[in-house]
């Protein structure tokens, strides 16, 4: 018994300090892709929300865009969809509502509760906020009546079920 027992011990030193310098060499540092990764935006960023909006498994990028005013270019907000290895492709035409508005915070969130990221969008004081329902396949949809019009800049938001109606 003592000798299996000691031939265990030797085993597991031998791993152990054989795994430290492996352990050592190793590089943990993060490598600069996104030139190849993410197309430019050409507007000012704001916010940024991850999730899977076009419900592919994989994680997709909404980012809230302001207007830049000289040389001007409308603050449209931006979906990058992943192609599942990583590389994003701008898809704002196709999937959004192409609104020119100065937005200052953006929401991925399921509003009506089908399982899918519908998107909340807070403009700056002259714009509208509204919400974008997403059909199922990443495609957002505004509809105004899901929100009542109020006038103000918002640069946050939160939701939650606040009547507990939802189990």
């Amino acid at each position: 018994m003592r000798p299996l027992c000691f031939f265990k011990v030797a085993i597991i030193l031998s791993i152990s300090i054989f795994a430290i310098p492996i352990v050592a060499q190793d590089d943990w540092r993060f490598v600069d892709e996104s030139e190849f990764r993410l197309p430019d935006i050409p507007t000012l960023a704001h916010e940024i929300d991850i999730g899977d909006v076009d419900n592919d498994g994989d994680l997709d990028i909404v980012i809230a865009c302001e207007n830049i005013p000289f040389p001007y270019t409308p603050g449209y907000e931006q979906i990058f969809i992943n192609n599942a290895d990583g590389y994003f492709t701008q898809e704002n035409s196709s999937r959004l509502p192409m609104l020119d508005d100065g937005t200052a915070f953006i929401m991925l969130f399921d509003m009506d509760l089908d399982f899918d990221l519908d998107l909340f969008v807070g403009n700056s004081a002259l714009d509208s906020h509204y919400v974008a329902i997403n059909n199922g396949e990443g495609i957002f949809i505004k509809e105004d009546d899901r929100l009542p019009y109020f006038w103000g800049a918002i640069n946050g938001a939160d939701f939650g079920d606040v009547d507990n109606e939802v189990i």
